[in-house]
C-alpha cells in the first residue's frame, strides 16, 4: 500500500559533496553555459550595487556565486552541509541549515 510513497530520506539524484563532481558539472555547463554572463544578468536584474547584502538560498555548486560575491558587499549562502564546497571571498558567509 505505501509502496508508492516518496522516501524522502533516501538520497536520490547525484552526491554533490564531492569536489571532483562539482568541478566535472562546472566543466560540463561551462559548455553551454556562460556563467560570468549569467551573474551579471542576476546582478542587472536585481539592480545589485557594491553596497547590497545578497542571501542565496541553495548556492549549488557556487558557479555563478563566484562571480556575484566578488560584486557585492555581503553574500550570504543558505545551503544544506555538503552542497557547496567553494568559498568565493572574505565578504561571503556560509550557513548551513
Amino acid at each position: 500500500m505505501k509502496s508508492w510513497f516518496y522516501d524522502e530520506s533516501k538520497h536520490s539524484g547525484v552526491n554533490y559533496a564531492s569536489i571532483e563532481l562539482i568541478q566535472q558539472y562546472d566543466e560540463n555547463h561551462s559548455k553551454f553555459r556562460n556563467f560570468a554572463k549569467e551573474a551579471d544578468e542576476i546582478i542587472s536584474d536585481l539592480k545589485l550595487t557594491t553596497q547590497s547584502i545578497v542571501a542565496d538560498i541553495g548556492c549549488g555548486t557556487c558557479a555563478i556565486t563566484q562571480y556575484i560575491a566578488k560584486k557585492v558587499k555581503k553574500y550570504m549562502q543558505l545551503i544544506y552541509p555538503g552542497q557547496c564546497l567553494i568559498m568565493p571571498g572574505k565578504n561571503t558567509i556560509l550557513y548551513t541549515i
